[in-house]
């Protein structure tokens, strides 16, 4: 599979757990209400979107922080990012304590999805150990060649 399949799929399936972890969110949350699938995936994708706009101008100017607390800084631009998007989509909306406990419910399986396709992608790129090259039989009326 080449780079640029790997990194689509990566996203592909980030947002779809996403979408899911905001359903599941939603159902749990009584200050998060999303109207079905449809409306978890357009929040997923705006997430992504707000995610990649916002995230790395603030990873770079946080980053000292961000390594101090621990990536607390991320959670409170994830926060963030969730209460925009509940303004910019019309069939959902979040709570502030609701936009916290989904933020760090996506953190957590996000980090779960990377972890186990870390240790799928090692255990099949594992080299395997090479067989010793077999040397040709010696017939009787040969010398042995040395390389």
């Amino acid at each position: 599979m080449s780079a640029a399949a790997r990194l689509a799929a990566g996203i592909a399936i980030v947002v779809l757990l996403n979408a899911l972890i905001l359903l599941l969110f939603s159902e749990l949350l009584g200050s998060f209400t999303l109207d079905g699938p449809a409306a978890a995936l357009e929040a997923a994708l705006a997430l992504g979107l707000i995610n990649g706009a916002v995230l790395y101008a603030v990873s770079q100017l946080g980053l000292p922080l961000g390594a101090l607390l621990l990536g607390v800084c991320l959670l409170i631009v994830d926060v963030g990012a969730l209460i925009i998007a509940g303004f910019l989509i019309p069939h959902a909306s979040i709570g502030f304590i609701a936009a916290i406990a989904t933020a760090v419910g996506m953190a957590l399986a996000t980090a779960l999805a990377v972890w186990l396709f870390t240790v799928a992608e090692e255990a099949a790129t594992v080299e395997r150990p090479r067989q010793q090259a077999s040397a040709p039989p010696l017939s009787s009326n040969s010398t042995p060649r040395y390389p």
